[in-house]
């Protein structure tokens, strides 16, 4: 056994040089850094995706819900179909612009690269076109937002008191959302909404066989 060990004892050097060499290797390298921007990729992706079109957080489905339609199945599909013009119609077309405007990227992210995409074709307007439509957007998405609380809270209680109190908080949450910094804004929103969407799956889980069942029943009709 002694000699067994000492055997063993003396591939330790080749032992270490085999992890120091896998680990600066340059496949090894290479699969790391791909799998860190991609994992990056695919979590600004999908938290900025339900910023844009709110889908599988369980929030649009209180809009839906104020509709005439007597069939849930068919006015599921409005709520599809907005998906796909939001981001995939919408948000793509503004990445072509983008890109196809090549503007100077170091200069700031999200908004300004925009506006001087829409600079490089609309000149000097661009900026305040840009910033009308945000604010336009923003102002939509606080009374958006400020339903869908007051629905919720709506379903817990009926108490005049505590909607009040929910307004008032409300209100205050814009003002504190407005001297924080966009990445603190961002971060608390991107928490936030993954509490949301982790809630809503499991109950859309939950109730597959109903979706299952609603869905065929509007086929029949």
């Amino acid at each position: 056994d002694a000699r067994n060990w000492r055997v063993r004892s003396a591939d330790l050097p080749q032992v270490f040089s085999d992890i120091i060499g896998g680990a600066f290797d340059f496949r090894s390298a290479g699969g790391g850094v791909f799998g860190f921007l991609f994992s990056r990729a695919v979590r600004f992706g999908t938290t900025r995706g339900l910023l844009s079109n709110e889908a599988g957080c369980g929030t649009a489905p209180m809009a839906h819900a104020t509709s005439g339609s007597g069939i849930p199945a068919k006015q599921g599909l409005f709520g599809i179909f907005e998906v796909f013009v939001d981001t995939i119609l919408l948000c793509s077309l503004t990445g072509i612009g983008i890109l196809l405007a090549a503007p100077d990227l170091s200069s700031g992210g999200g908004i300004h690269i925009v506006a001087q995409a829409f600079s490089s074709v609309f000149g000097a307007f661009a900026p305040h076109l840009v910033s009308l439509s945000v604010v336009v957007f923003a102002l939509a998405t606080v009374f958006c937002w400020a339903y869908y609380g007051e629905t919720a809270l709506l379903w817990l209680t009926k108490k005049k008191a505590l909607q009040n109190g929910y307004r008032v908080v409300f209100c205050l949450s814009l003002v504190l959302g407005a001297i924080l910094t966009v990445e603190a804004v961002f971060s608390s929103v991107d928490i936030v909404l993954c509490l949301m969407t982790l809630l809503n799956v499991a109950v859309l889980i939950k109730l597959s066989p109903l979706v299952r069942e609603e869905t065929e029943k509007a086929e029949l009709l």
